[in-house]
């Protein structure tokens, strides 16, 4: 399996720059509407096929087209997506994003997605740039989630 953030093109690079997401420059609006699509995140989730599972694979490797079992985009789905770290290489149902759901120039909340059935939740604070979401679990957690 392979999770990952994927954009239509590279317009989200040009988001970075300075003059794209200071709330303060002129530019700012008008990038967002020129470039909406390419600045819009989709998480997806593959199922790899074809890859080794011996210590020594045959040669050539057969390349095989990947299998997309699981998609969602924005305004649930932001960049530096992260898990509970109880749930690296096990099945896992929610990830935690830093998304930009139009409140500020820049990422403006911290979203957390149900991957299964599509629920979301945007927690944010007027004013605030969140960075990369950690998820701590809690000590006496149950459930993925607890933390």
């Amino acid at each position: 399996m392979l999770d990952c953030v994927e954009y239509a093109n590279l317009d989200i690079i040009h988001q970075f720059y300075y003059k794209n997401f200071m709330s303060s420059s002129a530019t700012v609006e008008g990038f967002k509407k020129e470039h909406a699509e390419g600045i819009v995140g989709h998480f997806k989730r593959y199922k790899l096929s074809g890859i080794p599972t011996t210590a020594t694979p045959t040669l050539p490797l057969e390349l095989r087209e990947a299998e997309v079992l699981i998609h969602h985009q924005s305004p649930k789905v932001g960049e530096f997506p992260g898990i509970s770290p109880l749930y690296h290489t096990k099945p896992n149902k929610f990830i935690y994003t830093t998304t930009d759901t139009g409140k500020s120039s820049f990422f403006d909340s911290v979203t957390k997605l149900n991957i299964v059935t599509g629920e979301h939740k945007h927690f944010c604070r007027e004013r605030h740039t969140p960075g990369e979401p950690i998820f701590v679990p809690s000590p006496d957690g149950k459930d993925e989630d607890d933390g």
